[in-house]
This record gives C-alpha cells, structure tokens and sequence, in this order.
C-alpha cells in the first residue's frame, strides 16, 4: 500500500476516505425486551442479537457464583456475571448460526451446576456489529471519561487509519506497564476498567487493549480485543477493521521502518520491534 508519513511519523494510506464522527452516533447496547429467558436468578434478553450481543442481568443478590457460557457448534466462550442487578451485554463472535447460552451457578469449590440453557439463531445485520457495541470485556457508557478523552486526541482527524494511528499513540505515550498489577492478577482473572486505566495513566496488557479498543469504538471503528500467547506467555492485543484495508492485526506491517503493530503494550514498554509469534485463543 502506498503510505507517506502523517502524525508525527506514522504512516498514512493515500486512499484513506475521509468520514466524520460524533458522539451522537456512538452505538449503545439496549435491553428491549422482546425476547427474554430466565430462571428465578438470571435474566437474559436476546432481542437485538441481530447486531450481535446479548443483556444480563441477575434478579437477586442471593445466589453463588454465576457463570454465563455462548457457545456455537464446538466453539464455547465462558464468561462471569459479576454485578447484580445491572444489564451487562456480552458479545456473539462467532457469527451467524444456532447459539446454545447456558447459565451455571456455583455449588462448590470450582463445581458449577446448570441453571437454565436455551437455544437462539443469530443473523447479523452487520457482521462487525459485535465489534462496535460495548461489552463486559470492553464496558463504557455515556458517562466514561475514555470516551470524551478519544474524541479529544481524534479532534480535526477525518479518516479511521488516522485515528487508529493517533489513539494507539497517545496510549503508548501516555499510559505505563504496571508490573505491580500484573503480579497481582497472575493468577485470577481480573476485567479492564477503563476510567481506572486512564486515572492511574498505567495498566497491563488487557487494559491496554481494552482502552485502546473502547477509544476505536466509538468512532464507529470494528475492533476486537485478542487473547492468547506469544514468546512470553499469555498477552492481549487488538486487531482494527478499517474499511478498504481489512483487519489490521499484530502480523500485518504498515511500514517496518515506522509501526509495527497494533500491539499497544509492547510499544508503550520500548519493545517495538517485538516480531515474534502471535496465538490467538480468544476475540471478543
């Protein structure tokens, strides 16, 4: 592709079209209530799964542990249900088809027994909808500072590539590895809270990615936040549709001699140049 230099030594695709954002146009999960399924505990409304997630939400505090699992054919995601009483939204990534949701509360140690399943078919509207919306992994609202700070670093740039460039600067410049926190989570599994990330200017690598993806989001920009492994052990990075282009992702180079990869962590701890093997496990 052909590039010239733009943001202060990131490259810029010439064909790049141009297209304006706004908050206004920002996409919010919704609970309608069309179509529902529940037990005495869980609440599930899967009436918008044409754009690509689901709503939870518990019914009473008085339970265990709950786990939600969205699995298609023999591929399965598991997922907690951490707050009570509040909406979350999770995503469908595994496209078109009969999804099986299955809620599970926990009995002992780590036993889980079912509470209640259902079956559910899915037909995207669009198929980078599940990529656009919020979500557990990647949750913002209209009161999250992340967002008025995306708008702020996007101001006056008109095409996506630009923005995906000028975001994945600003996080590399602005936000630190915390090797203290990635001590503490070693052995649990601990979901990104973006504000925190911004407010402490610090994070590992899942709040690096999920930060960076809620930034894209919100300019109507498909991203998904990738787990799995590369040389050093388990790592999360993000991969960028960008119309035109395709899906950017750790393996595809802009220019060798100005970016590398759309792997914000590695950059923001000086190892830029980082090549090495990319497996992925989980897209959300």
């Amino acid at each position: 592709m052909g590039c010239s230099n733009s943001l202060e030594g990131y490259p810029k695709v010439e064909s790049a079209r141009e297209k304006e954002t706004s908050k206004d146009n920002i996409l919010y999960p919704e609970a309608s209530g069309i179509k529902t399924r529940e037990d005495n505990i869980v609440l599930i409304d899967y009436s918008n799964t044409d754009h690509g997630y689901i709503m939870v939400k518990t019914k009473t505090s008085d339970h265990r542990r709950l786990k939600l699992r969205i699995g298609l054919g023999d591929d399965e995601y598991t997922y907690d249900i951490p707050k009570d009483d509040e909406y979350i939204s999770y995503p469908l990534t595994f496209g078109d088809g009969n999804y099986h949701i299955k809620v599970y509360e926990n009995i002992s140690d780590s036993n889980y027994a079912l509470n209640f399943s259902f079956d559910m078919s899915v037909v995207l509207e669009n198929e980078y909808d599940p990529y656009l919306y919020p979500s557990i992994i990647v949750d913002y609202d209209l009161n999250t500072r992340a967002v008025d700070k995306s708008f702020e670093i996007c101001e006056g740039v008109k095409t996506d590539i630009d923005r995906v460039f000028a975001v994945y600067k600003w996080i590399v410049k602005n936000i630190k590895y915390d090797y203290d926190k990635v001590e503490e989570v070693s052995n649990k599994y601990v979901l990104p809270i973006l504000d925190e990330t911004l407010d402490l200017k610090k994070g590992i690598c899942f709040d690096y990615a999920a930060l960076m993806t809620c930034m894209l989001r919100v300019h109507m920009i498909p991203v998904k936040v990738v787990t799995g492994y590369v040389e050093e052990g388990y790592h999360a990075w993000v991969e960028v549709y960008i119309e035109d282009i395709g899906w950017i992702n750790p393996d595809i180079y802009f220019d060798s001699k100005d970016y590398s990869m759309i792997d914000p962590t590695y950059d923001a701890m000086g190892g830029a140049d980082y090549n090495g093997m990319y497996e992925d496990l989980y897209k959300y």
